[in-house]
């Protein structure tokens, strides 16, 4: 998929068979697509896009919602991987209010984010989420404006297996209604790096380890 303009405006069924919108299997590549969520658009799916297995690369692309209601709530992940690899560069995701994770990783997979920007986002759950079997290695990744609405957190890892790195990140002011939670929660990892970060959260950013090599 290239250069193209995606409209989410309509209520879309789930099927018995997938629980996801778009699923890309074996080798696929998305690049300089815009994904815009509309006020009309609604869906139960768990995902927007699922990479099935092998490898995707998402480079150039925006992902954000045109919707002028309030209570207008994205009720999928825009992106996960049940397996494989996946790769997000020059991508931004903005303007969104979702009731759960943005960025999903949760099974055999090796994630890259080389570079990529979240901004103005409303989240119920981790904004980014890492679980379980995932190897996950950040880059380059800006964090800004951003609003936890329960005690979740900008990432989170639970229970997971494999390294998750984040270099060079920047974590922008964010605010938490909740007045709980923190920017990044590690719960339970195996081994987690954290190098040249920068923090201008609007209160002391906390760092929670639980059995953390």
């Amino acid at each position: 998929m290239s250069q193209a303009i995606v409209k989410l405006k309509s209520k879309i069924e789930k099927s018995a068979e997938k629980d996801c919108i778009m699923e890309f299997i074996n080798e696929s590549a998305v690049e300089r697509c815009s994904f815009e969520f509309e006020d009309t658009f609604e869906a139960s799916h768990s995902y927007i896009m699922k990479v099935k297995n092998w490898s995707m690369e998402i480079q150039k692309c925006e992902f954000y919602s045109s919707a002028t209601a309030e209570d207008m709530k994205l009720n999928s992940s825009i992106v996960s991987v049940e397996s494989g690899e996946l790769k997000i560069s020059e991508t931004t995701f903005r303007d969104i209010h979702s009731a759960r994770s943005i960025l999903l990783f949760h099974e055999e997979q090796n994630v890259i984010i080389d570079e990529a920007i979240i901004s103005n986002i409303e989240c119920e759950g981790d904004i980014v989420s890492v679980e379980r079997k995932a190897k996950v290695d950040m880059k380059e990744m800006g964090v800004e404006n951003v609003t936890l609405l329960l005690e979740k957190c900008v990432i989170g890892m639970e229970d997971d297996e494999k390294e998750v790195r984040s270099l060079n990140c920047s974590f922008g002011k964010s605010t938490n209604s909740v007045e709980k939670g923190s920017m990044m929660q590690i719960r339970q990892s195996k081994e987690v790096k954290v190098e040249t970060c920068v923090c201008d959260g609007e209160k002391d950013e906390e760092i929670i380890n639980e059995e953390v090599e």
